[in-house]
């Protein structure tokens, strides 16, 4: 009888617990729900067919004062498809994020002034990033940018002022107003070849931001993006270093400048820079009809562009030998 007793409280029990544990769980949003437990873990999981399910636009039931600061990691499962904006705004004990591979949408200012966290790791399957998502994360140190994603959407690193280094992909084409403003750890940004637009204050008080590569491929670069960069490396065409001088307020310092193509001593003259500042013209090498390689400097050479330099075999037949090396001379 007592064998019998015992285990119908230990099922009555389970059965309880069950109970609460299914009543814990609550609508936060389209076919989704959420559940925190008593170690602080906020987890979302996707109820609708196959699992999906969308956190709409400022659904944050989790919100008020009492519980928010209770939430210290964020767990979402898998069949997640879209969290919105601000859904995580302001959890300011948040430490640590997963997020599924399932997920394609982050919405504007959804880890916005979270300022615990110092690492997320954003899923291959984001096709793309709201504005402000990251902005106001003072210890974020390391993210990913997945390729793909075709917008730098405005002020979205703004004031991630420990964030270390920062790849952008080859699929950006644009990079929005403020996108990296006060970033203000970060000391090299490589811009991708793709990008044809780069809005103000983009790169604005990155105190530390010393290389800059800017590709041919930029036709804009709105007023005030570098304000206020101690950059002394860049590598940029012609038209981009009067674009980028216009847009930084002059230089602040010594600059060796790589000039990718015409005549970079043209955009100085006149100004305090002049004859101040290093330009080198690199050389390139182009394919030639009959299969060989030529190298030319790039840069007016004596009234010419492009000015050909003889390749190495060209200058073992034509140059005057001295020991094992060969004077490269002009055509």
């Amino acid at each position: 009888m007592m064998k019998k007793y015992f285990i119908l409280t230990i099922l009555i029990t389970v059965l309880l617990l069950l109970s609460n544990r299914a009543i814990a769980w609550q609508s936060c949003g389209l076919t989704c729900e959420y559940y925190i437990d008593s170690e602080g873990v906020l987890t979302i999981r996707g109820t609708g067919e196959k699992g999906c399910g969308e956190v709409a636009d400022f659904s944050r039931p989790w919100y008020d004062k009492s519980t928010r600061s209770s939430i210290k990691h964020i767990h979402v499962e898998e069949g997640i498809t879209n969290l919105g904006a601000l859904v995580f705004d302001g959890l300011s004990e948040v430490e640590s994020v997963s997020l599924p591979t399932t997920l394609k949408t982050l919405g504007e200012r959804i880890f916005y002034n979270t300022p615990k966290i110092t690492n997320i790791v954003i899923p291959s399957s984001v096709e793309s990033i709201g504005a402000n998502a990251f902005s106001g994360m003072f210890q974020l140190q390391s993210i990913n940018i997945p390729e793909g994603i075709t917008t730098i959407n405005d002020e979205i690193f703004r004031l991630a002022t420990n964030l270390q280094s920062i790849n952008i992909p080859a699929s950006v084409t644009s990079i929005g107003s403020g996108a990296f403003w006060g970033a203000s750890s970060i000391q090299e940004i490589v811009i991708p070849e793709n990008v044809t637009f780069i809005g103000s204050l983009a790169f604005a008080d990155m105190g530390v931001l010393r290389n800059i590569d800017i590709p041919d491929s930029v036709t804009t670069i709105e007023a005030d993006a570098f304000k206020n960069v101690m950059a002394s490396d860049l590598t940029c065409n012609e038209q981009n270093l009067e674009r980028y001088l216009n847009a930084s307020g002059g230089l602040k310092e010594p600059l060796k400048i790589t000039c990718t193509d015409g005549n970079c001593e043209n955009v100085l003259k006149g100004t305090q820079w002049e004859g101040k500042t290093q330009i080198i013209y690199p050389l390139k090498k182009i394919k030639q009809p009959d299969g060989s390689v030529a190298i030319y400097e790039i840069g007016k050479f004596k009234g010419y562009r492009n000015k050909r330099i003889y390749t190495i075999q060209e200058a073992e037949k034509l140059s005057k030998k001295t020991g094992n090396t060969f004077k490269l001379r002009y055509k």
